[in-house]
């Protein structure tokens, strides 16, 4: 597959970074999705200094219309991907967390509700929808829905609903695209990377960019007798 194209979300900084990177030291051309022009175009250029293969564009996946445009703009530029992930995503309780260390569900608004879907759970759906025909079509394909254990609901507890809800949706996507694969090689997975120290994840996260993305990066390059619709973390199945 060294001719494939792996698609990464959010890839200016932390996991998607770490991600776009060994991804391309495998020999995969990495197209490094973001919104933010100056910082995504800086970290393309630091991965190039290392004689790898990426290139970038520019996409705000919270717009609508600019998702769209992009998802139909793949089969025409990208007709080989063989890997997405959809790795970008919004943790926007922490912008009220300050007042209240809890998060109370009372302080968020619809508005954060909605905005936190929008990156969270509607952009890989988009871009699910636009890619799996193509994977169909090349009889191959990963993809990975960067998660959390915060969207388990197993194990969830009060506070942040916007983040929790959707990523417990995200997973639910994670549920019905795999079975929409079915037949195909094609694996759809959901990854919990663990507590990771991002900007997200903050400074006292209890792991390294680089542990973070192993999960993912296994996920990335199942081999055919890989599992899908699963969610996993360290390579393990932990519970929805």
């Amino acid at each position: 597959m060294s001719e494939s194209t792996a698609i990464v979300t959010g890839a200016n900084k932390g996991l998607g970074f770490g991600v776009s990177e060994a991804l391309a030291r495998q020999g995969y051309k990495v197209l490094m999705v973001g919104r933010n022009k100056s910082s995504l175009e800086d970290a393309s250029e630091l991965i190039k200094q290392r004689g790898l293969n990426v290139e970038v564009a520019i996409v705000d996946l919270g717009d609508a219309q600019e998702l769209i445009h992009f998802s139909k703009s793949i089969e025409k530029k990208w007709p080989q991907v063989s890997i997405l992930v959809n790795n970008a995503g919004v943790l926007l309780e922490s912008e009220i967390s300050e007042m209240d260390n809890e998060t109370n569900t009372l302080l968020v608004s619809r508005t954060m509700i909605e905005d936190s879907f929008a990156i969270n759970t509607l952009a890989p759906f988009e871009l699910m929808k636009s890619i799996i025909p193509l994977m169909k079509k090349n009889n191959y394909g990963r993809i990975v829905n960067v998660s959390s254990g915060m969207g388990s609901l197993n194990e969830m507890t009060s506070g942040w609903p916007a983040y929790r809800s959707s990523k417990a949706a995200l997973n639910a996507l994670t549920k019905v695209f795999s079975h929409e694969v079915h037949g195909f090689n094609i694996k759809v997975n959901s990854i919990c990377p663990g507590w990771v120290r991002t900007d997200m994840g903050g400074e006292n996260a209890t792991r390294t960019i680089e542990e973070g993305i192993q999960g993912i990066i296994w996920a990335a390059t199942l081999d055919e007798e890989g599992p899908s619709g699963g969610f996993y973390r360290d390579g393990k199945s932990i519970n929805w």
